[in-house]
């Protein structure tokens, strides 16, 4: 297959600022808002306190000294990704991301039917 050149600049759907990839991802306002309810979901579903870092959300770099253990950590990398996955999709399309479609593909995706039902 061949891949496609898509500069950044030609994604940006969103009046706020230029399309960087930051911005699509984490500052744009039309995904803050979901990057918070997945924060407190987590925290209430896990029981722990998550500071909102793009380092942990998009990186998955975790602070100095956490004390989220690995299975956790699997979880964790496992619910942004399908975060990132809702935004991209949604990005494509104009639309808001929002916490019913992130729940709808953590329910599709294969490691998080192993969450959702067990």
């Amino acid at each position: 297959e061949r891949c496609h050149y898509f500069p950044i600049s030609s994604l940006s759907l969103c009046t706020e600022d230029k399309g960087t990839l930051f911005h699509c991802l984490w500052s744009c306002p039309k995904v803050e808002e979901l990057w918070e309810q997945v924060k407190l979901i987590i925290q209430e579903i896990l029981s722990i306190r998550l500071d909102r870092e793009p380092k942990l959300f998009l990186l998955g770099l975790y602070p100095e000294g956490h004390n989220i253990n690995q299975p956790e950590q699997i979880f964790l990398n496992i619910w942004f990704l399908q975060a990132k996955r809702v935004i991209v999709l949604t990005w494509k399309n104009m639309g808001k991301p929002s916490v019913p479609q992130w729940v709808r593909e953590l329910a599709l995706s294969p490691s998080g039917k192993n969450y959702f039902y067990t």
